[in-house]
């Protein structure tokens, strides 16, 4: 049986020309069927809304309102993180478990070159129900406005008007796109902050030992300044390389996020994107009653 749209919606015309960032907001017992959610809406985004090669970011949407510094969904908060991440449309894809053992599905779609409020629309999904496509076009129909479609009766193959039903193209593999050079600048960072707290727990042992040290002649004067002066050196020596871990650790996620959402976007918009996100890299050291502390922490958003 074909299914056939009722009417062609000036919607799917409009959409097709904004740039939509998909975010995602899983509960942790939904996870295991998440993806198999996502590649559904990716498909359905493109076949039914089309949305021109649309993508998930690989944050969730918490991580988001931690960079943008909001806590709800209204639509300041959602305004702030189109901006941030630098489209045009946002749509929240909400997955949680209910009490009856069901998956509830949620869309919240926000449009930053419209004066509408964020417009929310809602699914259950049975667990048992294989047929995930059903469910989220329907609510992405609903979303953009879209007529449901309608049954025809198909005509048998090779009668005048009979057409073959189009294939519908793979999702892409996100993980695929990441390149070599990415996962050598995150397995640098990663030997750096290593290296740095194996030095800093060595610095920390020889403080303990020149504190422990009673000074009664010549020998323990000497013993006690070569401790401190090996802690020392060994503290000085963790404080680089953990700026060294934070910025390679920083660059590999930026790296990362580009290779998961690259698209054919400018590359000056990528590059935009890529000094927002190096410059939330952070690297500082803490004072401690036995050297100092390395801490490295970044944040980051899809561009």
């Amino acid at each position: 049986m074909l299914v056939w749209p009722l009417a062609a919606s000036p919607a799917v015309a409009q959409q097709g020309s904004l740039r939509v960032a998909v975010i995602r907001d899983t509960q942790s017992s939904a996870a295991g069927r998440a993806n198999e959610v996502d590649r559904s809406l990716l498909r359905q985004l493109e076949a039914v809304a089309g949305i021109r090669e649309p993508t998930i970011s690989p944050m969730e949407y918490s991580d988001v309102q931690l960079t943008v510094g909001c806590s709800d969904r209204t639509r300041r908060c959602l305004g702030l993180v189109a901006g941030t991440i630098g489209v045009d449309a946002v749509l929240v894809r909400t997955l949680r478990v209910s009490n009856a053992g069901a998956l509830d599905l949620a869309l919240l779609y926000y449009d930053a070159t419209s004066d509408d409020e964020p417009l929310r629309v809602q699914g259950t999904l049975r667990t048992s129900d294989r047929a995930v496509d059903g469910v989220v076009g329907s609510l992405v129909r609903r979303t953009f406005g879209i007529p449901e479609a309608v049954s025809i009766e198909p005509r048998p193959p090779g009668s005048r008007g009979h057409a073959e039903p189009a294939e519908e193209p793979a999702p892409r593999d996100a993980t695929a796109t990441v390149r070599l050079p990415t996962w050598i600048v995150l397995g640098a960072g990663a030997a750096l902050a290593l290296g740095a707290g194996a030095l800093e727990l060595l610095a920390a042992r020889d403080f303990d030992d020149y504190s422990a040290i009673q000074v009664e002649t010549r020998a323990d004067a000497d013993r006690a300044l070569d401790l401190f002066d090996r802690a020392s050196t060994q503290r000085d020596v963790a404080v680089v390389l953990g700026v060294g871990a934070g910025l390679a650790l920083g660059a590999g996620v930026v790296l990362l996020i580009l290779d998961v959402s690259r698209d054919d976007a400018p590359r000056e918009r990528a590059a935009t994107s890529m000094v927002s996100m190096v410059s939330m890299v952070s690297v500082g050291v803490s004072p401690a009653p036995c050297g100092g502390v390395v801490h490295v922490a970044w944040a980051a958003e899809a561009p």
